[in-house]
């Protein structure tokens, strides 16, 4: 199968990686700042105010429902069509799943903030997903729209403590018929999203029929059902951590009890015994976003390392010269593509290590980037400085300058650019970008 990006994939890429530099990266530290001051008001698992401005940039940009893919995005389309929406949700035209990797690879370089200011995040992505390919249409109306909107977020219920729920056969929260109602009983953990205020919606997997003698394990036992987070007898518990992380800002991860809930019958989405069918309808491009944004948050990682071992010494020496970091960065690079910045540091790397060919070779994959989509000029700087060419750096950063290029911000604190400190041309560039001197 031919992996390479089309025209399409290129032009958003480098509007998201724009977004990235200009927009994401830049709140990182306001992000950080307000989540502890949320945890430190007893306003854990609230939205901080820096992501409402983010999704409006983001939307702004055409950044926006990206996720949708396929058969959801067909089922959002005809949804549309149907009740004569006033504007799309989706890109026009909707993306593949092909298109869309790249970019979810890209938010995962800022996982905290960039899939939810474009309204990709977990697990509203899925719960979109499913009620835009199974939900009825009042159903969509009530909660798919706002919630292609952002406008609320949602939780899915359905792994269990009680059982080993990887097997979802053995799922055993009952959903059982009353009259026009379902009433559930059960208890559901690692509920991601639902202990966020903004969470109104709980789509929660459970047993409408039971197993029959030597059928145990059949998949026309279990249904899925919507649940207002703020029905009588639904307790969020708690929220759990994960190696000390609340993930508060996306909702966090809770416990669950839902004891006599009643819900009408028209809740139940698709009907008596879908649940395996949906559930696997939803999990697929799951899958795909979640490893997509891993890789980019191991890009991000490798981008780290190349930085410290550029400028961290050791018996006098960068680490970048030491062997050890030689033959980890080389392994890291044997691993996969990268997108530009972590070619950049590595290019710089190569150029501190003596292997120019290498360098330059980084250099030709940045200018192929180049004239695909958007590459930040600081990127081309980085190599040259890792070779010891002040002209070609200064000549990047100049181009960086005047293209408004957000990188440039970090002048004054980069450790790479320690080597450009003492030459004028660093300090007019310094003053013109603004620093205080």
């Amino acid at each position: 199968m031919d992996f390479a990006f089309d025209d399409r994939t290129h032009e958003l890429r480098g509007r998201l990686l724009a977004f990235m530099d200009e927009h994401v990266r830049p709140a990182e530290a306001t992000f950080r700042e307000q989540e502890e001051v949320a945890v430190a008001t007893g306003r854990e698992w609230e939205r901080v105010p820096v992501t409402a401005e983010l999704k409006a940039e983001a939307r702004r940009r055409g950044l926006w429902n990206l996720f949708l893919t396929g058969k959801s995005a067909e089922a959002v389309r005809k949804w549309e069509a149907a009740t004569g929406a006033t504007h799309s949700h989706l890109p026009d035209p909707p993306l593949t799943n092909l298109q869309y990797a790249p970019l979810a690879e890209i938010t995962g370089w800022s996982p905290a903030l960039a899939p939810e200011a474009m309204n990709c995040a977990a697990p509203d992505t899925g719960n979109m997903e499913v009620l835009a390919e199974f939900g009825s249409p009042e159903q969509q109306e009530r909660w798919l729209r706002p919630l292609l909107d952002g406008e609320i977020r949602s939780a899915f219920c359905m792994t269990e403590p009680a059982v080993a729920s990887s097997d979802a056969s053995n799922i055993a929260t009952t959903i059982a018929r009353d009259g026009d109602s379902y009433v559930i009983n059960g208890r559901k953990w690692w509920s991601s999203g639902a202990m966020s205020s903004d969470c109104k919606i709980l789509i929660v997997m459970g047993v409408t029929a039971e197993a029959t003698a030597g059928d145990g394990h059949s998949h026309r036992r279990h249904s899925m059902i919507l649940v207002p987070r703020d029905t009588p007898g639904v307790e969020v518990k708690r929220g759990i951590y994960v190696f000390g992380y609340s993930d508060g800002h996306h909702g966090g991860h809770a416990e669950v009890e839902f004891t006599g809930v009643r819900v009408p019958k028209e809740n139940l989405i698709a009907g008596e015994g879908e649940g395996f069918a949906i559930a696997q309808a939803r999990l697929g491009p799951g899958r795909i976003h979640h490893c997509m944004r891993q890789i980019g948050a191991a890009e991000r990682a490798l981008n780290l390392m190349c930085k410290r071992a550029a400028s961290r010494t050791a018996f006098g020496k960068t680490l970048a010269e030491q062997g050890h970091y030689q033959e980890a960065i080389e392994e890291l690079k044997k691993a996969g593509n990268f997108t530009s910045e972590p070619n950049a540091t590595i290019g710089y790397v190569y150029g501190r290590m003596g292997r120019t060919l290498e360098a330059h070779k980084v250099i030709a994959d940045l200018q192929d980037q180049l004239k695909k989509g958007y590459v930040a000029a600081t990127n081309f700087a980085t190599v040259y400085i890792g070779l010891g060419d002040k002209d070609q750096a200064f000549a990047w950063l100049e181009k960086g300058y005047q293209q408004h290029d957000f990188w440039i911000t970090f002048l004054k604190g980069e450790p790479i650019f320690d080597s450009l400190r003492a030459d004028p041309r660093f300090q007019d560039l310094v003053r013109r970008v603004g620093f205080p001197q």
